[in-house]
């Protein structure tokens, strides 16, 4: 799944991620899609990508990762959701 985007592979090879990030879909990328993006970001053994095994890993398939907040909206989002 992760080879379908390249351009992640080179970001995660990034020394430093920044400290937050927005992904927005236009629908026709699931959340299906996203996670094993979004899991290597978060994961603490990136092994290569993410081991499902760490705390992290775990974490976020229980929905229990705190850093991770997603914004499910059918209408347009206005700043104030956000910075919830």
């Amino acid at each position: 799944m992760i080879h379908q985007f390249p351009f992640f592979k080179t970001f995660l090879k990034q020394p430093q991620l920044p400290h937050a990030l927005l992904l927005y879909t236009n629908g026709k990328v699931s959340r299906e899609m996203l996670n094993p993006l979004i899991q290597s970001i978060f994961c603490q053994n990136k092994t290569p990508f993410y081991c499902d095994q760490c705390k992290s890993c775990l974490d976020f398939k229980r929905n229990n990762l705190p850093d991770f907040f997603e914004l499910i909206h059918e209408k347009e989002i206005v700043i104030e959701e956000i910075r919830l």
